[in-house]
């Protein structure tokens, strides 16, 4: 989202048209509208946006709705699910070998019990 797309998402977020923002900064709608397809602007312009949303010019450029923080949250757990999973799988993968070694051993043993009982009798 650039510069002025932001603009505008705050600006209907105080329930402003182009023209009552353009009156608060002392600018016209049309600077406004221009502004907020094309994102380019003056800093005095931008400063002036910032300080009738009481915001600085860095908290606007920071600015992200709420659905995109969700979307990047949403989107971090999700990759951080994933190596998860396949980490698990592996360990899943590393203990049925081991569980599989560990059967194979117990076999041997219960074999050579058996031998060394029917050699002794």
């Amino acid at each position: 989202m650039h510069l002025g797309e932001k603009i505008r998402l705050l600006r209907l977020m105080s329930n402003l048209s182009q023209e009552e923002l353009g009156s608060k900064i002392g600018r016209t709608k049309a600077l406004i509208s221009r502004l907020e397809k094309t994102g380019k602007g003056s800093y005095y312009t931008i400063e002036a946006i910032a300080k009738a949303f009481h915001m600085t010019v860095e908290q606007i450029i920071a600015f992200e709705s709420k659905p995109q923080k969700l979307q990047k949250e949403y989107e971090m757990l999700s990759s951080t699910y994933e190596a998860n999973v396949k980490e698990l799988e592996k360990e899943v993968d590393r203990l049925n070998s081991e569980n599989q070694l560990l059967r194979q051993t117990l076999e041997a043993h219960q074999s050579l019990i058996k031998e060394l009982k029917t050699n002794k009798k």
